[in-house]
């Protein structure tokens, strides 16, 4: 069956995606959808472009009349589009929401500086050339916050601080630049902390941060070797680790997007109050059915066995990640619970969605880790 289009003319706001058809992005474009108002330009790269066009296919004739995919590459200055194109887009375009970037914890600089840093700057020329453009809402990371200690606050950003990746600094950079111009493109920044799947469904589309952990313990309760999990027992000063569900994201993000007191300020899309590393291997502990340990390992203890050639790979954990275990780090959301203020939006806590998330990794093993 043939849809017919509609316009994006007959439209008050007109949306551009980028990083499309990633987690975010389209958990996102789902939930805008159900916007009447919106017309939605997805821009994905050319190996992604098949698999944009498949998700895109099971959804609603309804919402297909109102999507257009766009192959583009934002390491390019225009976007990867040709001329025509971008000029049509620039004439009717209102919002950006600029998801595209490399989160590789082992990537090399060059290629993280260009994705991250050059990438954010083409999409901030593109949206300064749009006629009838709102708002750019840029999503950044808390970790910018890099290897500082203490509390990190939302207004901070780059304050002379090292890294513990490319990811970190190049996110960093982007940011900086982002809000160097956020008074000429109107920005709200997003600054998610880990993302989880969704604290409901427990859905997500690659295993990372705590899912190293959750996905072994699977693993060794498939083969009946459990009780070895509890090798991943972590000594030394308990440190928070900032998981945040992707429903959670989505919800205060479309807030955020659609609030005049969200342009000009960085949210930080996480807890006040976290669960610590071994708060929630205690968890994990007890949905297993496994005893506290008496004994704990230090974190450079880890770091030791994963020199090892082949441990890394064989664990499904990079080794990068190991960095996050004894980083004292903790960040203040003052800007994002002013906002949330009466919105009945909240970020659910660790122990009312941990269950969910191991009861997802036991139904679906085989999901890839990122190994980055």
């Amino acid at each position: 069956m043939t849809i017919e289009k509609k316009k994006p003319s007959d439209f008050s706001h007109v949306a551009l995606i980028t990083g499309f058809p990633g987690f975010i992005a389209g958990h996102l474009l789902k939930r805008l959808l159900k916007k009447e108002d919106h017309f939605f330009y997805l821009l994905s790269i050319q190996p992604m472009a098949q698999a944009a066009e498949s998700y895109v296919s099971h959804l609603s004739e309804e919402a297909r009349s109102r999507i257009e995919i766009v192959v583009g590459d934002i390491c390019f200055d225009t976007l990867g589009m040709d001329t025509r194109t971008r000029v049509i887009l620039q004439g009717e375009i209102t919002d950006i929401y600029h998801l595209a970037a490399l989160y590789n914890l082992a990537a090399k600089k060059e290629v993280s500086m260009k994705i991250n840093v050059d990438g954010t700057r083409n999409v901030l020329d593109f949206a300064g050339g749009c006629a009838r453009f709102r708002r750019l809402i840029y999503f950044s990371t808390c970790y910018v916050a890099g290897r500082r200690t203490g509390i990190a606050t939302e207004d901070e950003c780059d304050v002379g601080q090292t890294f513990k990746n490319f990811y970190e600094e190049t996110k960093c950079l982007a940011e900086e630049i982002v809000r160097e111009r956020w008074h000429d493109v109107q920005t709200s920044i997003i600054r998610p902390g880990i993302v989880a799947g969704d604290s409901k469904t427990g859905e997500i589309n690659k295993y990372d941060g705590p899912y190293y952990t959750i996905r072994s313990m699977v693993a060794m309760e498939r083969h009946g070797k459990i009780g070895r999990a509890r090798m991943f027992a972590v000594r030394g000063k308990d440190v928070p680790i900032y998981i945040v569900p992707v429903d959670f994201i989505i919800d205060a993000t479309e807030h955020i997007s659609f609030s005049p007191e969200g342009a000009g300020k960085a949210f930080a899309l996480v807890e006040r109050n976290p669960v610590t590393v071994q708060g929630l291997l205690q968890q994990l502990f007890n949905i297993f059915h496994l005893e506290t340990p008496w004994w704990r390992l230090p974190v450079w203890s880890f770091r030791l066995a994963f020199l090892i050639p082949g441990v890394s790979k064989a664990f499904q954990v990079p080794t990068q990640a190991l960095d996050y275990l004894d980083h004292d780090l903790r960040f203040d959301n003052t800007n994002l619970e002013k906002i949330l203020a009466g919105s009945n939006i909240r970020c659910p806590r660790a122990e009312e969605y941990v269950r969910t998330m191991v009861d997802y990794v036991r139904a679906h093993p085989n999901i890839p880790a990122n190994l980055g």
